[in-house]
């Protein structure tokens, strides 16, 4: 009978026990996982640390770039207003230069015609003089006109030493009686001619008559 009651003691006590360990057990597991969770906690703030310190590294590229992004923006514009006046400064060179090339053009043009003018007149070199004959200058730049129609170049127009001249008369210095008679024949027939006696620097000398 003893035996049996130390046996059912016994029974109802160690579950007692055993229940005491498995405290213990779970309380070593619970210790385990809060240092894990204390951990975990740790690797997290040093992740964020890093990532705020990448952050900050990254704004300092971004605003490095920035400025170097103005700085060629700067300097490009700088560039671009360069070129910009030198285009101008060619522009107004190259204006002129055309200003010039059509001045140019222009008197090469005119001394293109003058020349021509000369190269048609029969005797560009003749040295004309014209006087007048009947007391009237009138009658002296009537014939010069006349000849500068015909294309001879009159170099002086007067009077003549007497003015009782009854006809246009053309007077020729020695070599050139074959002008004089070609002027002779295009001022008419109402017209003399004859060599000229006294010295002059003329080649020919026209004098005016009654009606020149």
């Amino acid at each position: 009978m003893y035996r049996i009651c130390l046996l059912v003691f016994f029974l109802l006590i160690s579950p007692v026990f055993q229940g005491c360990g498995i405290f213990d057990f779970l309380k070593g597991d619970s210790d385990e996982d809060t240092s894990t969770v204390k951990v975990k906690k740790e690797q997290i703030q040093e992740e964020v640390d890093r990532l705020r310190a990448e952050n900050i590294e990254l704004k300092k590229r971004m605003d490095l770039l920035k400025n170097e992004s103005k700085a060629s923006m700067d300097e490009s514009l700088g560039e671009i207003t360069k070129a910009e006046e030198e285009r101008k400064v060619l522009s107004d060179l190259l204006r002129k230069s055309k200003e010039e090339n059509q001045k140019l053009t222009s008197e090469n043009t005119r001394l293109e015609e003058i020349l021509q003018k000369l190269q048609k007149k029969p005797h560009p070199d003749l040295k004309i003089k014209v006087l007048s004959g009947n007391g009237d200058l009138g009658s002296a730049k009537m014939m010069t006109k006349k000849l500068m129609e015909m294309e001879y170049d009159v170099s002086l127009i007067g009077y003549a030493p007497r003015s009782n001249f009854k006809k246009n008369t053309v007077y020729f210095k020695a070599k050139f009686e074959k002008e004089g008679r070609i002027l002779l024949s295009k001022l008419g027939a109402d017209t003399d001619i004859k060599p000229l006696t006294w010295s002059s620097i003329f080649d020919l000398i026209v004098v005016t008559g009654k009606n020149p």
